[in-house]
């Protein structure tokens, strides 16, 4: 990998843990300051809502209180022995007509005697026994909430209020009302603030929803919650706590949708208070930081990649001049100059790179020099020893004439190592480097030919002359 793409990588690199150290403390940062927010804002309408529900059931509690000290429900349950059953349960009726016509959230009265029997009602249910009923057993002593039903008179979804009727300090019957349980309805549906998917609710001990809820029209007594979100619920029956959990938890709820929740336990009741949102629109926010992450990331690498750029071409272009300058003199051009003027180390490497080659280059031209005085010496050298050769070669022909030659008397022929007879001049052309031409001495001349002697003799004397 060559350096430029090195460096690029490295910018790279650096960046990506640049950005990842930053963005995601930031981003838990961001994302559990708006968890908090958000929490903050549920736990304080669920407990807006919860105190609204107190408010409202001391509101029961204290009506049906009052309606128990009264005169006409105490003559009914406890007659005097010289008043009037029936001007008694005349009065009663005229009295539960009056209430009912007044409270609208009130839909029926029924007052029980000290046996549990029905002895006055707003239905036709007088003289039915009750004695074995939750609220009569528990009203004995103190006002007690029913359970939320829907009346199989009315049809309405309704809570009963039992509050005890004392005669002369002695329990002698119980007035049991049914509030309408659209007043609690109308308290968990206010959900301002809660934007398109938070809610509260209601869910009793068993876990069924009691109020209505929003995705879901018919919840009510038939759908049920997680386990896991009754669990504040049971932390406070069994620490005997009018307390619950200070913090917003993550769960499904009954559709199986995640989000955060808030519960508020109110112990009397068996009831538990949920006030929820989804998480996918609670952190919504968060997607817009992470666009905005991913966009500071794109722009960063964008930024990062440009100005590394910049750099590594700036670090990469002197050693990739550098480079191409060793491939140059390596061919053997030591005239080449890398030339890099930076004042960096490349440059440094650079000026000693251009010393190193001018030093080679003129050690290069020494021993070319020298090699051009070994080469002369050289050819001289093979001259000489060329000419001892012959000079040996001549000597040694030379010396082959030398000795005592057997020579014949008469005809001056010349015996040879091997026996033969050769003319003389045969003989010494082939051991010497002679040859003869053949002519008359002028003495053969006047021996041979003597009519020619005068005559050749003239002619010598004058070509001697000229």
């Amino acid at each position: 990998m060559k350096i430029r793409n090195r460096l690029d990588l490295t910018f790279i690199v650096l960046l990506a843990v640049l950005f990842l150290v930053t963005t995601i403390p930031l981003y838990t940062i961001a994302k559990n300051s708006l968890k908090k927010g958000i929490s903050l804002h549920l736990i304080s309408v669920a407990q807006s809502r919860a105190d609204h529900i107190y408010t409202l059931l001391e509101e029961f509690k204290r009506f049906a209180q009052i309606l128990a000290t009264g005169i006409p429900f105490k003559n009914i349950v406890a007659p005097a022995k010289d008043y009037d059953q029936r001007l008694a349960l005349d009065m009663v009726d005229k009295r539960i007509n009056s209430i009912i016509a007044a409270n609208q959230e009130i839909s029926r009265i029924r007052v029980l005697n000290k046996d549990g029997v029905i002895v006055a009602s707003s239905h036709s249910d007088r003289g039915e026994n009750l004695a074995h009923d939750e609220c009569f057993l528990n009203a004995k002593e103190r006002i007690y909430f029913g359970k939320l039903h829907f009346s199989r008179y009315t049809g309405d979804y309704v809570i009963n209020v039992a509050a005890p009727i004392f005669v002369n300090a002695d329990f002698s019957g119980v007035i049991l009302l049914n509030f309408e349980g659209e007043s609690l309805c109308r308290i968990t549906a206010e959900r301002t603030g809660l934007g398109e998917s938070g809610e509260i609710y209601l869910v009793n001990k068993d876990g069924f929803i009691i109020t209505p809820v929003r995705f879901e029209k018919e919840a009510i007594l038939k759908q049920k919650v997680a386990k896991e979100v009754l669990k504040d619920y049971f932390e406070v029956q069994y620490n005997h706590s009018t307390t619950h959990s200070h913090k917003v938890s993550e769960y499904r709820d009954y559709r199986g949708v995640d989000v955060l929740g808030y519960s508020v336990c109110i112990p009397e009741m068996q009831w538990l208070l949920l006030a929820e949102i989804d998480k996918s629109e609670a952190f919504a926010p968060l997607a817009q930081i992470r666009i905005l992450f991913w966009l500071t990331a794109i722009l960063g690498i964008a930024l990062v990649l440009l100005l590394g750029n910049r750099i590594s071409k700036k670090i990469s272009a002197p050693i990739s001049k550098l480079k191409k300058g060793v491939e140059i003199i390596g061919t053997g051009n030591l005239d080449y100059k890398v030339g890099i003027s930076a004042k960096d180390e490349i440059g440094q490497l650079s000026r000693a790179f251009d010393k190193m080659t001018g030093d080679l280059r003129k050690s290069v031209v020494s021993i070319n020099e020298l090699n051009k005085e070994v080469t002369e010496r050289k050819r001289v050298e093979q001259e000489r020893e060329k000419l001892i050769g012959e000079l040996t070669e001549a000597l040694n022909k030379v010396k082959q004439l030398g000795g005592m030659l057997p020579i014949c008397a008469n005809c001056k022929k010349i015996r040879d190592d091997d026996g033969y007879w050769q003319q003389i001049e045969a003989y010494i052309s082939e051991h010497a480097d002679v040859e003869f031409s053949h002519g008359l001495c002028p003495d053969c001349v006047k021996e041979l030919y003597p009519e020619y002697y005068d005559t050749v003799m003239k002619g010598l004397k004058n070509d001697g002359k000229s």
